[in-house]
């Protein structure tokens, strides 16, 4: 059986952990829902670009970028909201805001 995975953030701390489980488990599913368009950022980072300690924006924040997780293998979904989790079920429900449907992602653990 495949070992899947759904993360729900692609800032610096989802991201981690789906290239922590990607390395453990090279062929393990491992799925992120990321609201916006950046992945791998520094969250923390935000209250400084908001007052201007650092150029070029929350672009200035990110280390990877959803591409560069998807060669590794990473499902990355951007624009997608997570709406609902169903523990009993292992699913998560989403909604792809570009399209405006909602659907699901299985995942094992």
């Amino acid at each position: 059986m495949t070992f899947r995975a759904v993360i729900i953030g692609g800032d610096a701390a989802g991201m981690s952990a789906a290239t922590r489980i990607k390395g453990a488990r090279p062929d393990s599913e491992v799925v992120v829902l990321e609201r916006t368009r950046f992945t791998s950022y520094s969250a923390c980072g935000i209250p400084f670009v908001v007052g201007g300690l650092v150029a070029g924006g929350v672009e200035a924040l990110v280390a990877r970028t959803p591409e560069e997780h998807r060669r590794r293998g990473v499902d990355v979904r951007i624009h997608h909201d997570a709406t609902g989790i169903d523990l009993d079920a292992g699913e998560v429900e989403f909604l792809d805001q570009h399209a405006g449907t909602v659907a699901s992602a299985s995942t094992s653990c």
